[in-house]
């Protein structure tokens, strides 16, 4: 196997740490963990591959499916996406995971949790894609438009009241980005709002958590400005959005990276899937 080959388009730096993993690496490829914090990872996706070095290695990202450069070599230049998802899930185990929010970000988003009878907008969203293109891989964000105009839902480029508006928001509508997941799903939770998921690929992490309770997901090519902002009026109306809210803040804990729950943390959720698929020759036999 041509190992140098599967790491070219791997940082130089990067290529440095797997050759000096050495002979353990490639004759135990099972005992690595390899982090990857976004949906460009700094492999070729032959590395990630069924054939690839990677391929019985554990992986820990928040993106199952690293997006891969097309004929346009990522030159946002060319007319239409420029990057693709890669065709399927990396063969080894890939470990779903939150990304990241540093301490400030996180208590601004906390700070601003009001309770769903003070939250003044209905439903928001601020960001690319909206009031300009948005085209490196697919994505149906400028869609969002045709919610610009009705009352209640604040539709957006980024403002300076980003946690704000997401802490005086019902629902955080959260659309794919280049990457199949997106940040915005974890702001939105630690601002306590009920997140509506516009991406049909993304991975949730932690599995096992009632996901159906404090969020929604949504088509994302089915966006339009009536089935959809329908849909979430019959949930505010039925009370069911003032549960999902209740839901939000009881399992926020999972995604933030500074909880101090023993019980109720995202590095406790990742532990405990890594000893769920640890090799069994780790595993106690008392």
């Amino acid at each position: 196997y041509n190992w140098e080959h599967a790491f070219t388009n791997a940082s130089s730096a990067y290529r440095r740490v797997l050759r000096n993993l050495g002979r353990a690496f490639r004759t135990r490829p099972e005992d690595h963990i390899f982090l990857f914090p976004e949906e460009h990872w700094p492999i070729s996706e032959l590395a990630f591959g069924a054939a690839g070095p990677l391929a019985r290695s554990l992986i820990l990202s928040p993106e199952t499916r690293p997006v891969i450069p097309t004929s346009g070599d990522g030159d946002e230049t060319v007319e239409g996406p420029t990057w693709r998802h890669s065709s399927a899930r990396a063969a080894g185990s890939v470990v779903a995971i939150p990304s990241f929010a540093d301490s400030w970000a996180a208590s601004g988003l906390r700070s601003q949790n009001l309770p769903v009878a003070d939250r003044l907008v209905f439903a928001c969203f601020m960001g690319l894609g909206v009031e300009k293109a948005y085209s490196m891989t697919v994505n149906y964000r400028d869609s969002l438009r045709t919610l610009a105009d009705l009352p209640g839902f604040w539709i957006g480029g980024h403002t300076p009241r980003f946690a704000e508006i997401m802490g005086a928001s019902v629902f955080c509508i959260v659309p794919k980005g280049v990457g199949t997941w997106t940040h915005r799903l974890y702001e939105a939770l630690l601002a306590g709002c009920v997140p509506v998921v516009l991406s049909d690929d993304f991975v949730l992490p932690f599995p096992e958590l009632p996901w159906s309770e404090f969020s929604v997901r949504w088509p994302m090519g089915e966006v339009d400005n009536v089935t959809f902002p329908g849909h979430l009026r019959r949930l505010y109306d039925s009370g069911k959005a003032f549960a999902m809210k209740k839901s939000v803040d009881k399992h926020s804990c999972w995604f933030d990276y500074h909880s101090v729950a023993s019980e109720c943390s995202p590095l406790g959720g990742i532990t405990r899937q890594l000893r769920e698929l640890r090799p069994p020759r780790w595993r106690s036999t008392g």
